[in-house]
């Protein structure tokens, strides 16, 4: 992996980045690779005093016993005493080597149920909280969490932060694992999902796919005839186009329509490709009886001349409904991203989708709160 993309890994590991970071690892970046200066994004971390960002990458199995060009560990250049704990206890993993929470990272299920046959607790928890079941989920180890689950683990248990297995699973894309540590809670009866940062109504593997920063849901407002209309509309307007992949463009808002949360929600993300296209405007979707809401949304998020994309995103943030369906726009965008070799080039657009989504995010959960 070039040095270009190195670079860029330990700049967002010192600006406290943890939604680059993430993406970046899941596209593989070399996680203990030396930047220009010879360190990696954990010493740039350490020495930054990044907490957050030092313990994210220890759970995804960062080496705390590399040493920098200079010959110095992320210990040697930490002055804050709670990254000198998080690497002291990653130190010593790594040195027993055969130590459960070691092999959990690793995916080694022969290694971590063979310790649990000879007495190991399987809801054993590091210094800060972390069980088993959470080290293998953070590093995407499949067989492991469904070694652990044999054995019964406890999906409930919570780590430092308050989160579950099933929040870091949701949290770093690993669906598969999301997927299954829900079902071993329906199947038992569980609290996963009231412990986890989820729903417990209906969590659908379409669902589980989102993104970290899931919008919280605006309360059901069933249009169930508008929503018809809408998908009605949009199909028929889009039935000859296609995207730069050659897909049938109408793909694009069916995805989106499967992953929102209620109809208006779903109606916006229907119609704001053709609002002022194709001849209908707000006023002619007034007519059809599509609600003020969602015309307001749908009128907020068409672009304005010489607007700025920071500009465009807090001009939507002003609108919730609009804020919900941009949200949902831009993950999918973070998603096609994944599906294409990382470059030094997309860095910086990654970087400007995520920011986005903090931002529309929080008051996305404001003004639910009020």
């Amino acid at each position: 992996m070039t040095n270009r993309i190195i670079d860029a890994f330990c700049e967002a590991a010192e600006n406290d980045e943890c939604h680059l970071l993430e993406f970046m690892l899941s596209q593989k970046v070399d996680i203990d690779g030396l930047n220009s200066d010879g360190k990696t994004a954990l010493i740039c971390a350490a020495h930054i005093g990044n907490v957050d960002v030092v313990e994210l990458l220890l759970q995804h199995g960062a080496n705390p016993l590399i040493l920098s060009a200079d010959g110095e560990l992320a210990w040697d250049v930490s002055n804050e005493p709670e990254i000198d704990r998080l690497l002291r206890e990653a130190m010593a993993i790594r040195s027993q080597g055969n130590d459960i929470f070691t092999l959990a990272a690793e995916g080694n299920a022969q290694g971590v149920a063979e310790l649990l046959l000879g007495g190991e607790d399987v809801n054993a928890q590091t210094d800060n909280e972390a069980s088993i079941l959470m080290i293998a989920t953070a590093n995407n180890q499949l067989d492991v969490v469904d070694t652990l689950l044999e054995f019964g683990a406890d999906a409930s248990i919570t780590d430092r932060s308050g989160k579950t297995a099933l929040d870091l699973a949701k949290e770093n894309g690993h669906h598969d694992i999301a997927i299954r540590l829900f079902q071993h809670s329906e199947l038992l009866g569980s609290k996963v999902a009231k412990a986890s940062h989820v729903s417990n109504d209906k969590i659908e593997s379409a669902s589980i796919q989102n993104s970290p920063n899931d919008p919280v849901p605006i309360p059901e407002q069933r249009t169930p005839r508008l929503l018809g209309r809408a998908i009605a509309i949009a199909a028929t307007e889009h039935q000859y186009k296609f995207d730069v992949m050659g897909e049938p463009f109408i793909l694009h808002p069916l995805r989106l329509m499967m992953k929102a949360k209620h109809d208006d929600e779903r109606v916006v993300v229907l119609l704001r490709e053709i609002v002022n296209k194709d001849g209908w405007t707000v006023d002619r979707l007034a007519k059809e009886g599509f609600n003020p809401q969602i015309l307001a949304a749908l009128d907020c998020i068409g672009h304005r001349s010489s607007e700025t994309f920071n500009e465009y995103i807090d001009r939507i943030a002003l609108n919730r409904l609009a804020a919900c369906t941009i949200l949902l726009d831009i993950e999918e965008r973070l998603n096609l991203q994944m599906q294409v070799k990382l470059s030094a080039r997309n860095v910086k657009a990654i970087r400007q989708y995520h920011a986005a989504v903090q931002v529309l995010n929080s008051v996305v959960k404001a003004t639910a709160a009020q």
